[in-house]
């Protein structure tokens, strides 16, 4: 008799996912208690311009009402990365799969820039929305 076993939850994950979840419960409740918009950005706070990941809490609040295609447009790099990791943490949880990246040196080099130029185009984007 053959027995699969499952990969175990990654904690590291659940515990980002859940201190992010948490905060923005927190934000939502203080912002409509005290009527005004609160800023979770450091960078837009202090700068005056959005960061790279900023519009990631209206993203998650977004797909929370069932929009999908306005939490992309609030900042496409972060949801876009989001959905592939759950669709990859969802097969590891229901097959114990695990994806695993076996690059040559030369492989993550061009990987890595196409992450930085990921990166940068997002940010130009939210740069000309004024996230």
């Amino acid at each position: 008799m053959k027995t699969t076993r499952l990969a175990r939850w990654p904690w590291w994950a659940v515990t980002i996912v859940g201190v992010w979840l948490a905060m923005v419960i927190a934000v939502e409740i203080l912002g409509r208690a005290s009527g005004q918009h609160i800023l979770l950005c450091p960078m837009k706070h202090l700068a005056g311009i959005p960061c790279p990941t900023c519009g990631s809490t209206r993203a998650g609040l977004a797909m929370l009402a069932g929009d999908p295609v306005r939490a992309w447009l609030w900042n496409p790099l972060v949801v876009s990365i989001t959905a592939v990791a759950c669709v990859v943490m969802g097969i590891r949880l229901a097959t114990g799969w695990t994806l695993r990246l076996n690059f040559t040196q030369r492989e993550w080099r061009i990987a890595t820039a196409l992450l930085i130029l990921a990166v940068l185009a997002n940010w130009t984007y939210l740069l000309y929305i004024g996230a």
